[in-house]
């Protein structure tokens, strides 16, 4: 071994670098988990006041990766009177 690899200093950098690695990876999977309870909240919910959706409105739901556009579309379920509505830009 090198003595760059058996520094301290290195082996800290490296193991800080490989830390914060696997922070940002937990903290991806947190927020793609919360995408995904969103979507299926709101097609639940969505479901139960408008039916079945169509391919097209699934496919446009399921393409929503905005955490928050999903929940205040969750809030929207009680104004909206169809899924062209719930899922329309904002």
């Amino acid at each position: 071994m090198s003595l760059i690899t058996e520094s301290s200093y290195v082996q800290y950098l490296l193991n800080k670098g490989r830390q914060e690695g696997l922070e940002e990876a937990r903290r991806e999977r947190l927020q793609a988990g919360q995408i995904y309870e969103a979507r299926r909240i709101l097609l639940r919910l969505a479901t139960a006041r408008f039916g079945e959706p169509d391919e097209s409105t699934l496919r446009t739901l399921e393409s929503i990766d905005d955490l928050d556009r999903l929940e205040r579309s969750v809030y929207r379920i009680l104004a909206a009177t169809n899924w062209v509505e719930l899922i329309a830009p904002e």
